[in-house]
This record gives structure tokens, sequence and C-alpha cells, in this order.
């Protein structure tokens, strides 16, 4: 863990020194030595996995993400399955941070394992009290569970209705409400009294938010069908303000998150905008343009002046005919 944020704090270690090899060896992608050392670990593992504690599971399962590989053990079955099954024996010992880091890694790693997510459901759906549960654990969790796609509306409900009833949500990051709230626009799961207070708060803290957050936050409300003209109008001078930090993925979710709660805002979509939408031209993926078509269409609906560049323009008319054509043949 601490070789994968050398890079991130701005401290490139020098090639050939101490930090830099074991970042290479340790992190590494193509390392084939990493690939070694973490084939080696899984299999010991695999030999002493009774006397592993739920807290050793856990940071086990953890390490293997970091590292960003999934090692093959005996009968072809990966590391990932033989720790879910030890996992799942001994549930009712693990923490919250536990839980957490251990779903978190599977979705990570798109290894999924319905039964330990069933079961691990299952298991704090049970609980009583979700006080020990921290925002950061809560909103992984249930990133976990919409990112791996694994179906769980207990779990939903049960995490919605602990939200819902706590005095003050101060302890939350911005992250932390984008995440759970992007996670339920997901999974498909409706919670209005949730959705209800966390559009609440997300206003009175919308200047906190960075770019990706706006843009999953907003994405989510209108993505469920709840059309707050309220939290899309408080949002707008917020949108305006992290624009230019906005990624191609951002805009797009952005644009067509007001067009589906159809409000028109000018400071907002303006020559700016469409400056913005031009900086990602190369960077739009066939979604996005989709996204940006419908975007524009609203906006000829509302006889804006407004229209994006005459090239980006056929490419979402393109992009958005190709999708409605795979949609008809499905």
């Amino acid at each position: 863990k601490v070789m994968k944020q050398i890079e991130f704090r701005g401290r490139r270690a020098d090639t050939g020194s101490l930090h830099q090899n074991l970042h290479t060896l340790l992190v590494g992608i193509n390392s084939e030595k990493k690939r070694l050392i973490f084939d080696k670990v899984a299999k010991t593992s695999v030999l002493i996995l009774s006397e592993f504690d739920a807290r050793s599971l856990s940071n086990l399962i953890y390490s293997f993400s970091l590292a960003e590989y999934v090692p093959k053990v005996e009968g072809g079955r990966t590391i990932l399955d033989v720790l879910a099954l030890e996992a799942m024996s001994k549930l009712k010992h693990f923490k919250p941070q536990g839980l957490s880091n251990m779903l978190w890694s599977y979705a990570k790693l798109e290894s999924s394992n319905s039964l330990l997510f069933k079961a691990a459901g299952d298991s704090i759906v049970g609980m009583n009290d979700l006080s020990e549960f921290w925002p950061q654990a809560l909103s992984n969790i249930i990133w976990a569970y919409a990112t791996a796609g694994e179906s769980h509306p207990q779990l939903f409900n049960k995490f919605g209705h602990h939200i819902v009833t706590m005095k003050h949500l101060r302890q939350f990051k911005p992250q932390d409400f984008s995440n759970i709230i992007w996670s339920y626009a997901t999974a498909c799961q409706l919670h209005p009294l949730f959705f209800q207070k966390l559009a609440v708060v997300g206003i009175e803290r919308c200047n906190d938010f960075n770019s990706q957050d706006i843009a999953n936050f907003l994405w989510a409300y209108a993505t469920v069908g709840i059309i707050d003209q309220h939290l899309f109008t408080s949002f707008a001078p917020a949108v305006k303000s992290v624009l230019s930090q906005c990624n191609s993925q951002n805009v797009a979710n952005i644009a067509w998150a007001y067009a589906v709660a159809n409000v028109n805002d000018h400071l907002l979509f303006n020559t700016d905008f469409v400056a913005a939408l031009q900086a990602n031209v190369d960077r739009f993926v066939r979604e996005d343009l989709s996204q940006l078509h419908q975007w524009q269409l609203w906006q000829d609906e509302l006889k804006s002046d407004i229209n994006l560049p005459p090239m980006l323009l056929e490419k979402c008319r393109q992009a958005f005919v190709s999708e409605s054509y795979q949609s008809s043949r499905l």
C-alpha cells in the first residue's frame, strides 16, 4: 500500500532507487516478479487458511486488489474464490472496515462472488445497529454491490433507512454522498426519503463537491427520475466553477442530467459550456456522444441559440442513431 502511494504524493522515486524498485516489484502491472511473489503468497496462504482471522482475511484480499493481480491456485480456482469460502464462515467476526475492504476489493478486481455478496449482505441486514459503519465503509460497501452488479434490495434499504435516521451527516464527505447516490441509481434502488435527505444536504454543501462528485450526484437523480428543479438550479453555479476540470464523461453526464431535469440555466449553458465540450471532443465515447445528442435536442426544443460545433453535432447524431438501432435489435 505504501509503495502504491509513492507516485500519488508527488514524490516519484528516482529510477534505480530502493523505492522505485519496490514499487516496480510489488505494484508494477507488467511485473513478472510481482506475479511470482503474489502467486507464492496465495499458494502458501491456502495451506494455512484456517489460521486466518477475519481481519487477516480482509487484509489479504485487499492486498491482491492493490496489486491488481488475482493468482490461481489448485484446481484452476482463483485465490479470491478460495478466500470467499473462508470469509463466509467467519462473517460474524468481520468489523465494518474489514467488510468494506473485502467487498470493495472483489468489485474493483471484477471478481465478484455472488455467494459471498449474498452472505455479507444478509449479515449486515441482520445487524441491529449500524453506528460502527463509518461513512467511507457505507460508501464502499454499497458501491461494491452496484459496481459488481450484485442485487441485495434489503441491504440498500437498510443503509438508506440508517442514513435517513442519522441526526446529521457532517462526517460524510462529498465523495461519500456522490458514491452512495450513484450506487443507488446504478443498482436501480429507489429510496425516496433517502434521496430527499441527500438532496437537501447536497444543496447545502454543493460548493465542496468536485467535478466528479457533481456529475455523479446529478446523474443519479436524473437516472432514477427524481426531478428536483431546486436541486439542479442550486448546483448550477458549482457546476460552472468546476467546468474546466470536468473530463469527457463528467461534462456529458451533467449535460444529460440537466436535459432530463429540464432545467436550463443560461449562466451554465452558454458558449463556455460549448467550449468545454469542444475541449473534450476527441475523448467522448459513444455513450457520451449519445447523451450530448439528447442535450442538443433539448436545446433545440427550447429554441436556444446554443449549439454543438458542427463536427461534434454529427458525431453525436451518429452515436445516438447507432445506439437506438442496437437497442431496437435487442
